[in-house]
C-alpha cells in the first residue's frame, strides 16, 4: 500500500517534465510510473508543438492562443491528478498513437 502511494506520487510529479525525464534515463521499474513519464513528454511537446503553429498563424492564432494555454493548464493538472489517484488514464488519441510509431522503430 506505502510503495503504490509512492509510485503514484512519483506519477504524479512525472507531469512536471524534469522528473519524468529522470526516471525514463534512470530506467524506472514501476511500468504505471513509466507510462506517465513517457505521457508527460508527449503531452509537452506536442502542446509546445501547436503553441508554435498557433503562433505563426495570423489574427486565429494569436487569438486562440491563450485559450490553448488554458486548455493545456486544464489538462495537465487533470493528467497529475489522475495519476495520483491511481489511474493509467491516456490521452485519447495522442498517447496511443505516438507509442505505436515509437514501438514500430
Amino acid at each position: 500500500m506505502v510503495e503504490e502511494k509512492k509510485n503514484n506520487q512519483r506519477a504524479a510529479l512525472a507531469y512536471l517534465l524534469v522528473p519524468a525525464i529522470y526516471f525514463l534515463a534512470n530506467k524506472e521499474e514501476d511500468s504505471f510510473v513509466q507510462f506517465h513519464s513517457k505521457q508527460a513528454i508527449i503531452f509537452a511537446l506536442a502542446s509546445f508543438v501547436v503553441s508554435v503553429i498557433l503562433g505563426f498563424i495570423p489574427v486565429i492564432g494569436w487569438v486562440l492562443f491563450p485559450f490553448w494555454g488554458l486548455a493545456c493548464f486544464a489538462m495537465w493538472l487533470f493528467l497529475m491528478l489522475k495519476a495520483y489517484q491511481g489511474e493509467e488514464y491516456k490521452i485519447p488519441w495522442l498517447t496511443d498513437f505516438v507509442l505505436e510509431k515509437l514501438a514500430k522503430k
